[in-house]
């Protein structure tokens, strides 16, 4: 199809569509009738929104994470984590006391970076999808030993203990003869 508004403009549409401006079609007339004191309005506005929710993130401690590709943070971090183990850790000690004030400034820059890239590297898809397979695979092979368990528990559990007082499970035999100690009932 034919480029109504160049793709500057649209995506600058979509952010304005997601403050709450749900009619887009509304808007991309008035853009495209020459209206573009609307949008840059309601762009201040967004700005100034961001700004001050960046701000309390700030003040609450968390940072706002960066746009960093997966591969760039995931090197970063075990070049960070690398160095931090060849450092000790933030209580380095040395014979040279300004080795060990350097060392530890070093520690506590690369704290920060790794926080950095960490907390970038854990927001991408190709994070999501790595942890994804991993907790798959933790599960497909622990599978028979969770299903053992599982039947293991149950030998232990009366049929209708939804309907059981802790008395009941104290003095009552389970299903394999004996009662329920008294911590687990």
């Amino acid at each position: 199809g034919k480029e109504v508004v160049d793709s500057k403009l649209a995506d600058a549409a979509r952010a304005v569509s997601a403050l709450g401006d749900l009619d887009m079609k509304a808007l991309l007339d008035k853009l495209q009738n020459g209206d573009m004191e609307i949008l840059l309005n309601k762009l201040k506005e967004a700005e100034k929104r961001q700004k001050k929710l960046e701000k309390q993130l700030a003040q609450a401690g968390i940072g706002v994470a960066e746009d960093i590709e997966y591969t760039e943070a995931k090197v970063k971090v075990e070049e960070i984590a690398k160095r931090m183990g060849e450092i000790g850790g933030s209580d380095a000690t040395v014979e040279n006391k300004e080795d060990q004030t350097k060392l530890r400034e070093e520690y506590f820059k690369l704290e920060q970076e790794m926080e950095r890239y960490n907390t970038a590297l854990m927001l991408t898809d190709e994070f999501q999808q790595e942890q994804d397979a991993v907790e798959l695979k933790w599960e497909n092979d622990n599978a028979p030993l969770n299903l053992e368990a599982l039947k293991k528990i149950r030998r232990h559990m009366p049929v209708k203990i939804r309907f059981m007082s802790e008395a009941d499970l104290t003095t009552k035999p389970s299903p394999n003869g004996k009662v329920l100690p008294k911590e687990i009932a």
